[in-house]
């Protein structure tokens, strides 16, 4: 496939030649392109940069900025990732289903994935200027409503729907490794968190990983079953903006579809609660989120769904998320302590596992 592989080779002549094909310019001709890298922790495994754009003649709706995402130039790294697939995943998920979804998503003006070399361009446009929220802060409620409502149309949408078995792309759970591998794993992130951060583990959650650990390659299948939905995967305000330029509500533009599955639907509802606020205030607003996601499911033809069943579905997936939880934070989370604000950002992660006492996550963990 004949796109750029890194940003230094996306051309005016290109881009020119892409916004004609997709619409977005008629007669104006890309001149020049300022590249600028985005925060270096902003793509792990991706290359994020934001590209403004000069005309050379001004054309009502041209793009003047676009937020460009590639695979990393380190090969290594680029080749050592389609096991979980993220940029086939992504690229696939904004070229063939973003348009087929009841929920916002950015403009795209170019996606496409090399399964030979695993590149990948994706082109989107740039959501500076609506509303956001740190992923350190409090998400309002208005808009957490709002956020919620459109997912669960999502879902409903694409609850046990034939066609969620067609795809080869998705990111599915498979695991890292046989069952015991998993558990020794977690184990060994555990251990190494609790040797620097140990005092800011909520109580009781030490206990409940370990016992969770033999469990945790079940546990992480399970959320795969039926009834299962088309779900984002890394639901949270830090991959959101809120748009208003519509009348009434804000609606979420959601953003980083690499971790699209078919899953039960739970999974997104449990990772917006527990990354999208502060624990106190998530104590405060969840039960409220989970009736209006439950309401509009069954509002949407979802038949034979209990909330009790939802609520099993969040415990579950509060504990699947402990798995990659611990494990970023094994990785990174002694640099956090280096400085004011990283030791405060782990803290407020580490204090968000608060989830898995105040929601009793051990009553589903097999006995």
């Amino acid at each position: 496939m004949n796109f750029p592989r890194t940003v230094d080779e996306i051309t005016p002549e290109w881009l020119t030649q892409v916004l004609r094909d997709g619409g977005a310019i008629k007669l104006a001709r890309v001149e020049s392109i300022s590249a600028t890298r985005m925060g270096e922790d902003s793509g792990v495994t991706s290359a994020i940069n934001r590209l403004e754009l000069t005309y050379d003649t001004p054309e009502h709706g041209a793009p003047t900025v676009l937020i460009s995402k590639q695979a990393v130039t380190e090969e290594a790294i680029r080749l050592g990732m389609p096991h979980v697939r993220f940029y086939e995943t992504e690229a696939n998920f904004y070229r063939d289903w973003a348009p087929k979804l009841e929920i916002k998503t950015p403009k795209i003006f170019f996606s496409e994935f090399d399964p030979d070399t695993k590149h990948v361009l994706i082109l989107q446009q740039d959501l500076n200027g609506m509303k956001a929220f740190s992923g350190s802060e409090d998400c309002d409620i208005e808009y957490a409503l709002s956020a919620i409502h459109d997912l669960s149309i999502v879902h409903a949408a694409w609850w046990r729907h034939p066609d969620l078995d067609k795809h080869s792309w998705y990111n599915v759970f498979t695991g890292d490794g046989s069952p015991e591998n998993m558990s020794n794993l977690l184990v060994e992130r555990l251990e190494k968190v609790l040797s620097f951060a140990g005092e800011f583990v909520p109580e009781g959650v030490e206990e409940l990983t370990r016992k969770l650990a033999p469990n945790m390659h079940e546990m992480g299948a399970a959320i795969t079953q039926q009834p299962k939905t088309l779900i984002h995967g890394d639901f949270r305000t830090a991959n959101m903006f809120f748009d208003h330029s519509e009348s009434g509500r804000p609606r979420a533009v959601v953003f980083d579809w690499q971790n699209v599955q078919a899953a039960r639907g739970g999974m997104d509802v449990a990772h917006f609660l527990s990354s999208s606020f502060t624990v106190n205030t998530r104590q405060a607003v969840e039960h409220r989120l989970m009736d209006e996601y439950h309401t509009t499911l069954i509002d949407h033809g979802v038949k034979d769904f209990s909330k009790q069943e939802l609520e099993r579905d969040i415990q579950h997936a509060v504990l699947t998320r402990v798995f990659a939880r611990f494990g970023g934070l094994s990785f990174g989370g002694q640099k956090m302590l280096e400085t004011e604000q990283g030791k405060n950002n782990l803290i407020g992660m580490l204090g968000r596992l608060q989830m898995l006492i105040d929601w009793n996550c051990d009553e589903v963990i097999p006995k």
